[in-house]
């Protein structure tokens, strides 16, 4: 299963850096665009990518599913798979 543990590390790098790249094409938005340009951009496809990244996005409601979810989701398994090995020698030996 190391498998999945270094994939759950090498997509939350991927979510930083989509993170990094989100905020920059913001930042361009904010600085070349109209007002209700930058308005609408984040009101859609700012906000929906920031939600669907999951972490702290600052907005009211979540992803059912998010790119950290799944990672973490990887990595707490990851993390069972190794307790239960070492739960598995009985207390008698």
């Amino acid at each position: 299963m190391h498998n999945r543990l270094t994939a759950g590390a090498r997509m939350i790098e991927i979510q930083e850096e989509i993170s990094g790249l989100l905020n920059e094409a913001a930042r361009l938005v904010r600085q070349h665009g109209v007002d209700s340009e930058a308005a609408r951009a984040d009101a859609y496809w700012i906000s929906h990518i920031r939600m669907a990244l999951g972490g702290d996005h600052g907005y009211i409601g979540n992803s059912i599913c998010s790119m950290m979810d799944t990672a973490e989701s990887f990595l707490e398994e990851e993390e069972e798979e190794e307790e239960d090995t070492t739960d598995a020698t009985p207390d008698w030996v």
